[in-house]
């Protein structure tokens, strides 16, 4: 039977990518198009249904009770589609491994550890993708993902690698003559540096010293390692990941201006669709990620 009643695919795509980030300038990135576009797509999307799928305010936007629940039911669908496309062609008889994780854990966490994987299984040819964001979308061909999140993903099967805590840094220049630690309130008049993916490290570092005071715009950068490098430069402050920052702290080029530490709300997972781990190249991955990181992190 005809299915007639079904929105654009490409408004679908652009509300579950929105809805996950829940920001139109963050799935405009991922998606490769203007915010303007995502905003466009989801208001089509919105009249077709007859329901509002987002609260739009000043500060951004914030998914409604039915947008939460029609997020979570596309995310589902979408996960699905994957692992069907996956198993037509027969992904398992290939030796390829796809693995998508963010540029900043390639690049600090993970390229350094993968000639142990590789001399462990010689016939599995690794291949990394890369995404941007906390939520990665579902993408054709990739077998495993690494995420940054609060672990609340359904669709998708996680294990936990590694939390972190996330404190203040900046240029040793930036503070200059002046007497550490900082106070928090003498800290905020610097400028803040932001990554647009995880918004809410400030907000919540801030609220653990006791600051309750509109959050500072400063410079927002779409990637956690240009943050770093703007902090490098002495162009404000960043808030530090453990997990991202040791090399910067152990060389000098950061300091700790204020030593308040606090757990991040987001942990890493490696995440893969239902069914994937059916597979003995994700199972060798999935397991040797599980034990490289909760043994030594």
């Amino acid at each position: 039977m005809a299915r007639r009643d079904l929105p654009p695919l490409n408004a679908l795509r652009a509300f579950e990518v929105a809805a996950r980030h829940q920001s139109f300038i963050a799935a405009a990135d991922e998606l490769n198009v203007s915010a303007g576009a995502v905003s466009r797509y989801v208001k089509l999307l919105e009249q077709g249904l007859g329901v509002q799928l987002f609260r739009r305010s000043a500060s951004g936007v914030s998914l409604t009770n039915d947008g939460a629940k029609y997020a979570s039911k596309l995310n589902d669908i979408f996960g699905q589609i994957e692992a069907a496309t996956s198993d037509v062609r027969g992904a398992d008889h290939s030796p390829v491994l796809v693995v998508s994780t963010s540029p900043m854990f390639m690049k600090r966490c993970l390229l350094s550890r993968l000639d142990r994987f590789r001399n462990l299984n010689p016939a599995i040819e690794l291949r990394l993708d890369f995404h941007h964001g906390q939520i990665p979308s579902v993408r054709t061909g990739v077998d495993v993902y690494v995420m940054h999140s609060d672990g609340d993903h359904p669709g998708f099967e996680l294990a936990e690698l590694f939390g972190e805590d996330l404190f203040p840094v900046c240029s040793p220049r930036l503070v200059q003559g002046r007497e550490l630690p900082l106070s928090p309130s003498d800290l905020i008049k610097h400028k803040l540096l932001h990554d647009i993916y995880m918004e809410s490290d400030w907000r919540d570092w801030l609220a653990a010293v006791g600051v309750d005071m509109p959050l500072d715009p400063g410079l927002r950068f779409a990637l956690y390692d240009v943050v770093i490098q703007a902090a490098v430069d002495g162009l404000g402050v960043a808030m530090g990941h453990s997990a991202f920052v040791s090399d910067e702290l152990a060389s000098g080029t950061l300091v700790v201006p204020n030593p308040t530490r606090i757990r991040s709300r987001d942990r890493f997972y490696i995440a893969t669709l239902p069914g994937a781990t059916r597979s003995r190249k994700v199972r060798a991955f999935r397991d040797w990620m599980l034990k490289e990181f909760q043994q030594k992190m």
